[in-house]
C-alpha cells in the first residue's frame, strides 16, 4: 500500500507487475481525474520498485453523491472492471470506473461508452411546472451521507482536535457575520436565534463530550462531531416538552455547520454542481439552496416535501420544473444518467430512448423567434370594452416572452424570488440591481410589484421566522413586515429608486380587513 502524498481515506493496492488499484472514497470526478496523474508520477518513478515498463492503472471512484458504492468490495470490483477494460484497450492508459460507465481520464479524453441502460418510469408529486432534460446529481446531506473514515495514532490527536476547534472557531464567526444582518435589516429580537447557536458551540459539557470521544475513539473528526450531535439531537427530541424538542433543531444545524467547515471544499458541493443538472435529494433544505448554483440546475426531484415546501418554492422562482414524493428506489440512479422530468405530470423518465430524447429536445431548441406573438396590441372584448393583458414574471427570460408576446404590462412581479435565491438577506443595493436586470425588457411598461410575502409556508435559509398563529395566513405578508419594519423600508426603498426610471405600482401582500 502506498501513502505517499494521498489522503487518509485513499488506498492504492498492487494487484502485481504492472497492475494497480486505486480507491478514491468521496472524490469529486475532477478531483479524481487529478489525483490519478499524481499517482501515475508516483508509480513512474524510480522509488516505487524500479518499474521500467508503462504501468496500468485502474481509478475506482466513489464520487460524491454516488450512492450505489457503499463498501470497499465495490470499490474493488469497479477499479479491477476498469483495470482490464484499461488492458483490454492496449494503451496503457489510466480509466475510471463509475456507476454510469468507463472514463479515459489520462492523455487522450475519449471516453467508452457505457452499457446500454432499460428506461425506468417513476411518479410522483408535481410542485412547478415545465420539462427539462439533463443529467442525475445525487445530493446528500452531510448527517445522512457515509462519511470518510481513519484511525489516529496517540500522536495526532492534538492535531485532530484543532481542526474541531479551527471548525467551531468558523461557525461562530459565520453565526456573528449573520446576527449582525439580521440586525440591521430586520431586527435585535429576530436575530437571537444566532446566539442560540452561538451557545450551543459555547456549551462546555458538549465540547467535552467530543474531545473525550476523540480520545476513546482514536478515529477522525467527522464521524465524533456527528455521532455527538447525532446524539444530543435526539435527547433534546425525545423530550415532552416542545420548547425543549424545538432545540434539537438548532443542534442538529450547528452538527451540521461543524461537519460543512471540516469538509472544507465538498461542504458546497451545490455550488460546484455540472452544468444541466438535475438534483436528486431526500429533501432540500434552505441551508442546501442557499449554495445552489441557479444557472446549472435543470430541475429538483425530491423523496420528501409538498408544493409549499422550500425546494418547490425555490424552483418556482428559478422557473425550472420540481417533482417530489418520488419512489424511493431513485437513491440508486447512477450520476450522469440521462433524465427528463416532467413538472406539469409528476413524471420522472431515467434513460430516456433515443426517441423520447430527440423529441424532446427538438421541442427545447425550437427557436420561439418564429412563433407569431399570440396576443395583439388592442384587445377588445365582445361587448367592445378594452380588455388589458398583464404578464406574471419572475426572471428575465420571462420577461422576455411576455414582450415577445406583447403584454400591456406586468401584472405581477413577485420580489420574494429574489429574497429566495438569494445567499444572505439582500440590501437595497442587491434589490435594485436583481430588479432591473429582471424588467430590463419590460422597463417602459406598468410594472406591478408585489412586495416579499415569507412566513408560513415560504421559508428563508438566512431568517428564522416563526408566526405565532396556527392559521393558514399566520405571522406573513404585510403583518410581517409591519413587526419588521426594516425588511419593509428596504423594499419600500428600492421602489422608489426603481420608480425614476418605471412606471412602477406596489401591491401589499396579505392585507385583510375585520370582518
Amino acid at each position: 500500500m502506498i501513502r505517499k502524498n494521498i489522503r487518509k481515506t485513499d488506498s492504492i493496492y498492487r494487484y502485481g507487475g504492472d497492475e494497480f488499484v486505486v480507491l478514491l472514497p468521496e472524490t469529486s470526478l475532477n478531483e479524481s481525474n487529478k489525483m490519478a496523474e499524481k499517482i501515475m508520477k508516483i508509480l513512474r518513478s524510480n522509488k516505487i520498485d524500479a518499474i521500467k515498463r508503462s504501468v496500468n492503472v485502474s481509478i475506482g471512484v466513489s464520487s460524491y453523491g454516488i450512492s450505489g458504492t457503499e463498501g470497499a468490495q465495490e470499490f474493488v470490483e469497479a477499479a479491477d472492471s476498469a483495470m482490464y477494460k484499461a488492458k483490454e484497450s492496449g494503451k496503457n492508459k489510466i480509466y475510471m470506473m463509475s456507476i454510469s460507465g468507463y472514463e479515459e481520464v489520462s492523455d487522450s479524453q475519449k471516453s467508452i461508452r457505457p452499457k446500454k441502460q432499460k428506461q425506468i418510469t417513476a411518479e410522483g408529486v408535481p410542485c412547478s411546472p415545465g420539462v427539462a432534460f439533463g443529467r442525475v446529481f445525487q445530493y446528500k446531506d452531510i448527517m445522512s451521507r457515509k462519511l470518510g473514515q481513519y484511525y489516529l495514532k496517540e500522536n495526532e490527536i492534538g492535531e485532530e482536535l484543532n481542526r474541531i476547534h479551527e471548525a467551531v472557531a468558523k461557525v461562530k464567526k459565520d453565526l456573528s457575520y449573520m446576527k449582525r444582518q439580521i440586525e440591521s435589516e430586520i431586527s435585535a429580537s429576530h436575530a437571537a436565534i444566532f446566539d442560540v447557536h452561538r451557545s450551543v458551540l459555547e456549551d462546555e459539557s458538549l465540547m467535552t463530550e467530543i474531545e473525550t470521544e476523540l480520545k476513546n475513539r482514536l478515529i477522525n473528526a467527522e464521524h465524533v462531531v456527528r455521532d455527538v450531535f447525532k446524539r444530543w439531537e435526539y435527547k433534546f427530541k425525545n423530550t415532552p416538552s416542545k420548547s425543549v424538542k424545538q432545540k434539537s433543531y438548532d443542534i442538529a444545524d450547528i452538527g451540521r455547520r461543524i461537519l460543512l467547515s471540516l469538509h472544507g471544499i465538498e461542504s458546497n458541493i451545490l455550488a460546484h454542481i455540472p452544468k444541466n443538472s438535475v438534483i436528486f435529494a431526500q429533501r432540500l433544505l434552505p441551508s442546501d439552496t442557499v449554495h445552489l448554483d441557479k444557472r446549472k440546475a435543470r430541475a429538483i426531484v425530491t423523496k420528501e416535501g409538498s408544493k409549499n415546501s422550500h425546494s418547490a418554492l425555490l424552483a418556482r422562482a428559478m422557473g425550472i420544473p420540481s417533482v417530489t414524493h418520488i419512489d424511493p428506489d431513485m437513491d440508486n440512479i447512477p450520476e450522469g444518467a440521462n433524465v427528463i422530468v416532467n413538472g406539469n405530470t409528476g413524471k420522472v423518465i431515467i434513460y430516456p430512448g433515443k426517441k423520447l430524447l430527440a423529441n424532446l429536445k427538438a421541442v427545447i431548441s425550437k427557436p420561439v423567434s418564429n412563433e407569431k406573438p399570440t396576443i395583439i396590441r388592442r384587445k377588445i372584448s365582445i361587448d367592445r370594452e378594452s380588455v388589458t393583458v398583464n404578464a406574471n414574471i419572475a426572471s428575465p427570460e420571462d420577461a422576455r416572452t411576455a414582450r415577445h408576446h406583447g403584454c400591456d404590462g406586468v401584472g405581477l412581479y413577485r420580489i420574494e424570488q429574489i429574497y429566495m435565491t438569494a445567499h444572505v438577506l439582500p440590501d437595497e443595493k442587491y434589490l435594485v440591481d436583481k430588479v432591473k436586470k429582471s424588467l430590463r425588457d419590460v422597463k417602459d411598461l406598468q410594472i406591478t410589484i408585489r412586495l416579499v410575502d415569507i412566513g408560513r409556508d415560504k421559508t428563508l435559509p438566512y431568517i428564522d421566522i416563526h408566526g405565532g398563529e396556527d392559521t393558514t395566513l399566520g405571522l406573513r405578508g404585510i403583518r410581517l413586515l409591519f413587526q419588521y419594519p426594516k425588511l419593509l423600508e428596504t423594499q419600500l426603498r428600492t421602489c422608489l429608486i426603481l420608480s425614476k426610471k418605471y412606471r412602477l405600482r406596489i401591491l401589499v401582500p396579505f392585507v385583510t380587513l375585520p370582518a
